[in-house]
């Protein structure tokens, strides 16, 4: 990958962060585990010296050490407050690294489709499918909140055992026009001769997924069969118009479907 396409896809990146959750959460996570080291530098530069004795006076006093006349470190406030401070950003950092290593690992293609028990026919089928090279989770998660959360039940749930058969989890339509924004210029028609508009499909709150239901785990591109009555629910002549030259060409009798 050339230095040009990797600055591109960062700035596609910087634009719309949900196009890519797992490199915009990685991302985050790299940028606190920075200002965290960065935080944990500013602290020991600017540690608490301790103060050597007086010349004057070679008999340890209180809070020295006696064998070496120097301070004790648990005995002075600000070395023991420095410690406990640097104590804990040390296990902070190393507890961020460990979830968000979790936390990537947990969102690979490799642990939804292998690892995790209860998806194995899923990635099986999607393996096959036309979205074969696309992240289990530019689908399955909507927002960096969605994928912590899910990414939370479904690492615990694995641990406990709770999930053993496949779910169908619901894609919402602004994931899948996240990658095929451009179906909505223009107009389609099928190979019956349908003319279809999917803006304003998409306008009428009509779901993606109601004609490609199964899309990511299928092993062709091919839409669920429509019907005359999915067409009806708006072309019923009041939402939308309902004159067959609307949707169908010069083949509408070999279009229609009852």
């Amino acid at each position: 990958m050339s230095p040009q396409s990797v600055i591109e896809s960062l700035r596609q990146l910087a634009q719309n962060p949900n196009s890519n959750l797992a490199a915009t959460s990685l991302g985050f996570a790299i940028m606190v585990v920075v200002v965290l080291i960065l935080i944990l530098v500013v602290l020991m530069v600017f540690a608490p010296r301790t103060r050597k004795p007086s010349a004057k006076s070679s008999a340890p006093t209180r809070g020295t050490d006696d064998d070496t006349g120097e301070p004790a470190a648990d005995q002075d406030p600000r070395a023991t407050t420095f410690l406990r401070r640097r104590r804990t950003a040390l296990l902070t950092i190393l507890a961020l690294i460990a979830v968000g290593s979790a936390y990537v690992s947990s969102g690979t293609n490799d642990y939804c489709a292998r690892t995790c028990h209860s998806m194995t026919n899923a990635g099986i089928s999607w393996t096959t499918s036309p979205h074969a090279n696309t992240a289990c989770v530019r689908c399955h998660e909507s927002s960096p909140v969605d994928a912590v959360a899910t990414r939370t039940r479904h690492v615990v749930g694995q641990l406990r055992g709770a999930s053993t058969s496949p779910r169908r989890a619901a894609v919402s339509s602004r994931r899948c026009l996240g990658c095929h924004g451009d179906i909505l210029d223009g107009t389609i028609t099928s190979a019956q001769g349908i003319r279809v508009v999917h803006s304003h499909i998409i306008a009428a709150g009509a779901d993606c997924l109601r004609c490609h239901g199964t899309i990511g785990h299928s092993t062709t591109a091919a839409t669920r069969p429509g019907t005359m009555n999915d067409c009806m629910r708006c072309h019923d002549g009041e939402k939308a118009l309902g004159a067959c030259f609307i949707c169908h060409e010069n083949r509408s009798a070999r279009a229609a479907r009852p």
